[in-house]
């Protein structure tokens, strides 16, 4: 499940503002990505969260501007962890995006940004057979760009469901 807002089209169906979370990957120890192998990472060594999104439409150079015309603005980026079953709910990492740094996409009213978070070992607990804690959780990623322009708000904020992971101690 992906979710951006705002997402606004004029009168021809073409958008203004659009936007979308593209990717959201764990990269464990050793560079393996979660998903090209396995869900499991060790609750004793850090793991990074790398989340991509975009957004597009003819409004984006104007709303950045307008929303970050020092550059002292950036995006935020946080990691949430929900767990199946019993355990923790939490944000488990976060980073900031300068708006400036992005690349173009599809074209020049498409700006892509990614971020890397890194999860510090020991944030999330192991789960154990015969306990409350199941170990197994879903991340949530969130890009915000805040805005101070007042009503009816003009903040960017994109959501994504990321993989269900496990933490489970390999050795």
């Amino acid at each position: 499940m992906q979710q951006f807002d705002p997402n606004l089209f004029n009168s021809a169906n073409q958008p203004l503002m659009q936007g979308d979370v593209t990717s959201v990957a764990v990269t464990e120890p050793g560079g393996i990505v979660a998903g090209l192998s396995n869900h499991v990472v060790s609750p004793n060594l850090d793991f990074e969260v790398t989340v991509e999104w975009k957004i597009f439409g003819g409004l984006v150079p104007l709303w950045i501007a307008a929303l970050d015309p020092t550059g002292a603005n950036p995006w935020d980026v946080s990691i949430y962890a929900e767990s199946i079953g019993g355990g923790q709910e939490q944000l488990i990492g976060e980073t900031s995006v300068p708006t400036s740094a992005f690349t173009n996409g599809a074209g020049l009213l498409e700006r892509d940004y990614s971020a890397v978070v890194t999860v510090p070992a020991g944030t999330l607990q192991e789960g154990n057979p015969g306990s409350n804690i199941s170990g197994v959780y879903k991340l949530a990623a969130v890009v915000f760009l805040d805005s101070t322009l007042g009503v009816p708000g003009y903040d960017l904020a994109g959501f994504s469901e990321g993989p269900i992971i496990e933490v489970e101690d390999l050795d």
